[in-house]
């Protein structure tokens, strides 16, 4: 699951709510790229320009800063504004849902300043 940063309140416990209910005992969610309270846009630009740009082929960069580019522009445009969680914040909202929440050493994507957690039924 990497869309909490772009959900209101309401939407977060639907899809909390549908993944508790899903999830096997043995089961587990990754939550990918959650972005820290903490976290400013420049931090997120340095990383993806670092592992997206730099770190790759060419025509890989060419295509990722294009992506980049757009994704920016619509954030101007529409105003978007990616949600940041605390710990302490996401733990309590996944322990809501039956959940119990725990930080990964990495993030599953390139962004070295989000973070992976993984929920497993309590």
């Amino acid at each position: 699951c990497s869309v909490l940063q772009y959900l209101d309140d309401t939407e977060v416990n639907d899809v909390l709510q549908l993944a508790s209910r899903l999830l096997k005992p043995s089961g587990a969610l990754a939550l990918i790229d959650v972005i820290p309270k903490a976290q400013r846009l420049g931090s997120e630009l340095r990383d993806v320009l670092n592992s997206d740009v730099l770190a790759v082929a060419p025509s890989a960069a060419a295509r990722n800063l294009l992506a980049l580019s757009l994704s920016l522009g619509r954030r101007l445009r529409w105003g978007l504004h990616l949600r940041r969680f605390e710990a302490s914040e996401l733990i309590e909202v996944l322990d809501r849902h039956g959940l119990r929440g725990s930080p990964c050493a990495h993030n599953f994507k390139p962004s070295r300043s989000r973070q992976t957690w993984i929920a497993k039924p309590q």
